[in-house]
């Protein structure tokens, strides 16, 4: 349908009025760049992320992103090696930050000490505790005294999907089946009658430990082996 003469030339008139507001989208790529999550960051000292026209322009620094690693070294921060070569083929190369400054406070410092610590999402929270929760645990001692479980690490996270993947962090990154004999036990099914036999690792939500296993299942734990506790939150 074809614009009235007189509408159009209002409509020019009013652009011209406004021409500040109005961006010339002709300078815009049609595609706009996103942020390469393989692209190395050290290989630039800032990143352009394009997602809005020239004029606003979002720039992150690579300052912005040195939570992600840091300049230690998994020897540095405590980690055997044997671990460490299964965090390398799982592509973990460096400690990140928030992994540089807690592991040696929970790895090398004695006696046991309690930590608390906070970073961003992503940032590599879940190895603080799962590494502590794996390297602390003696492979040959029973998952059972006198019929009473007998866990040396313990992970409480707030919900069912946090259980999960916790355990294939610790099974797929940390694991990969180079500890056959250490046994990580998921305590997910609240329900009564559940079978749990028990592991050198347990990870749960307070509920389905305290409820599940505990109260409606009348299973009996003893902490006298327990060297890790960890509360993910």
């Amino acid at each position: 349908m074809e614009q009235k003469p007189e509408l159009k030339e209002e409509v020019e008139e009013f652009k011209e009025e406004h021409s500040d507001e109005f961006h010339d989208l002709s300078e815009v790529d049609d595609e706009p760049r996103f942020l390469d999550p393989f692209e190395n960051p050290e290989d630039k000292k800032e990143i352009i992320v394009d997602i809005a026209p020239q004029e606003e322009d979002f720039k992150l620094k690579k300052e912005d992103l040195d939570y992600l690693t840091s300049e230690k070294t998994w020897q540095e921060v405590g980690v055997p090696e044997k671990i460490i070569r299964n965090l390398e083929t799982s592509g973990f190369i460096k400690p990140s930050e928030i992994q540089a400054c807690t592991l040696p406070l929970s790895l090398k410092r004695k006696p046991p000490i309690t930590l608390m610590a906070q970073s961003k999402n992503r940032s590599g929270k879940t190895l603080c505790f799962a590494l502590p929760a794996i390297i602390c645990i003696d492979e040959t001692k029973p998952i059972k005294v006198g019929g009473l479980l007998s866990p040396q690490a313990i992970i409480i996270v707030p919900t069912f999907e946090l259980i999960l993947q916790v355990a294939n962090v610790i099974n797929n990154k940390i694991l990969k089946k180079t500890f056959p004999k250490l046994i990580v036990e998921k305590i997910i099914d609240g329900k009564k009658d559940s079978v749990y036999e028990g592991g050198h690792l347990l990870i749960g939500t307070p509920n389905s430990i305290n409820k599940g296993l505990l109260f409606q299942n009348n299973v009996k734990m003893t902490m006298e082996n327990l060297k890790v506790l960890a509360i993910d939150v």
